[in-house]
């Protein structure tokens, strides 16, 4: 019976008479165990496509009220495994997310819109001299730039937040012991589903090498 529900040849099936309906196939099984009634019904997702069956056997004839509190749940139940199948949805794509952020060789740093940043990758870490999230959280993303930069940086963030994103900006970059070092900014704006502004991405590249070699072709 639950196959058949699932299959969507019925969309529910319902007796008080599980001891002798020839639809029950286990009717012995039923009477030694004292059952009386059988109820299944189809778990639908939103999209019409079945996610389950909600059956049980009873002890007690089923009335139409508890076939209406029957459906009520399964509807509740198709609520949840739906709320739950997204949730494991959700939690992949944080976890490919995750991947390709630690995976990056840029420094990749999200901050919200008053430019304090919210998370980062361990390249961030690494190209600033920090030893934990926690010492980069919370930071505002213009420390990472020297002072010398900052009013270019704002101009910048403007810019960001009018077309949606800058790139290719060179900045001098700051390190956690003092020194000073070339870096390379790209950043982009985030929105929401409603295309309000939330926060910022930025990509951000130690460019000295890359200095130092065009420094050695000009000599």
């Amino acid at each position: 019976k639950i196959g058949r529900i699932a299959s969507g040849e019925t969309a529910k099936f319902i007796t008080n008479d599980v001891t002798h309906d020839p639809r029950i196939h286990n009717r012995k099984w039923a009477q030694e165990l004292g059952l009386v009634s059988f109820a299944g019904y189809r778990l639908l997702s939103t999209a019409g496509k079945p996610v389950g069956v909600l059956a049980l056997f009873s002890k007690h004839i089923l009335s139409p009220e508890d076939d209406g509190l029957l459906e009520g749940l399964a509807n509740t139940t198709t609520q949840v495994i739906q709320s739950a199948s997204a949730d494991e949805v959700l939690q992949q794509s944080e976890e490919k997310l995750r991947s390709i952020l630690e995976s990056s060789p840029d420094a990749i740093t999200v901050s919200d819109l008053n430019g304090n940043v919210i998370d980062c990758n361990h390249m961030t870490l690494e190209m600033h001299g920090a030893s934990t999230k926690e010492d980069i959280l919370g930071m505002a993303a213009f420390d990472f730039i020297a002072k010398k930069d900052h009013e270019r940086a704002s101009k910048n963030t403007e810019l960001v937040l009018k077309q949606g994103i800058v790139t290719n900006v060179e900045y001098t970059l700051v390190h956690r012991d003092g020194h000073e070092f070339p870096g390379e900014l790209s950043a982009s704006v985030m929105r929401d589903s409603s295309g309000n502004p939330t926060g910022f991405v930025a990509i951000t590249r130690d460019i000295t090498r890359r200095k130092q070699a065009e420094e050695e072709l000009r000599h």
